[in-house]
């Protein structure tokens, strides 16, 4: 079990046991209620979510308008190159040098552009999936509520379970109720 995953399932299981910690502190103390678990694929909901799919669709049209960008500029880069290949014979070395110089410092700020919008994009989309995971947990929990589990596992971490410990499908629909999409921001310069 990851840390992750542990941090998780200590939460909901603190959240599903004891509910108002306010409550726990002016109660007596008294034997534990019995583990009743659920278990999801949050993985899978993560993945099949109309939310999360959303996300990812924005992002490949924000990484396409990007890529059409970069090829336009890198089409100059080469018509520069060009031209700087043809001058070679024609100029004087410092008078080459200088084009040669000027030439290096556009290629390094076109790599530069490059790395700045593919790290923009990356923490746009870490942004928004933050958002489809902070849903999920909400409804996670009120799943749980629901059905009466106080705690809630992973299904890659168990071995077998009966069928109706299985709270993917039902998260899932109701992730999808309540976030159908979110916007993706698109960085800007």
């Amino acid at each position: 079990m990851t840390l992750r995953t542990f941090i998780q399932v200590a939460v909901l299981a603190a959240i599903g046991t004891f509910g108002n910690t306010a409550a726990l502190a002016q109660d007596p103390p008294g034997p534990l209620q019995a583990a009743t678990i659920g278990i999801i694929d949050s993985q899978f909901v993560m993945n099949n979510s109309l939310a999360a799919q959303d996300i990812r669709t924005q992002v490949e049209l924000i990484r396409d308008i990007y890529a059409d960008e970069i090829s336009q500029l890198e089409d100059e880069l080469r018509a520069q190159e060009a031209e700087l290949t043809r001058q070679r014979a024609i100029l004087a070395q410092d008078a080459f040098d200088e084009r040669l110089r000027v030439f290096e410092g556009e290629v390094d700020r076109v790599q530069r552009l490059v790395e700045n919008r593919n790290d923009q994009l990356d923490r746009a989309f870490s942004e928004a999936m933050g958002k489809v995971r902070d849903a999920l947990l909400e409804v996670v929990v009120e799943s749980a509520g629901i059905r009466g589990f106080n705690m809630i596992l992973e299904q890659t971490d168990i071995l077998w379970a009966v069928v109706a410990l299985d709270i993917t499908d039902d998260v899932l629909a109701r992730l999808n109720e309540i976030l159908p999409n979110v916007q993706v921001p698109v960085p800007i310069d």
